[in-house]
């Protein structure tokens, strides 16, 4: 399974959940897929102190349901 497909098959199960994706590669198709898919973007490597601040940016703002999602 690709980051991708699992982004995608996590939106279906859990839309509301805040999701942060890191990629080393910063400039390939993917990560623009990717990013369609996250709230947010971490570079690698991944310094410690941005990861622990992305997280609880993300877990205090949660995310808002897509519309004409059952409200998950």
């Amino acid at each position: 399974m690709t980051g991708i497909e699992l982004l995608a098959a996590l939106r279906e199960v859990a839309p509301a959940l805040p999701v942060a994706v890191t990629s080393a590669h910063a400039l390939d198709g993917t990560l623009t897929s990717l990013l369609g898919h996250a709230d947010e973007y971490l570079e690698k490597p991944v310094r410690v102190d941005t990861l622990i601040a992305t997280a609880t940016a993300l877990i205090g703002q949660g995310r808002r349901p897509a519309s004409g999602s059952a409200g998950l």
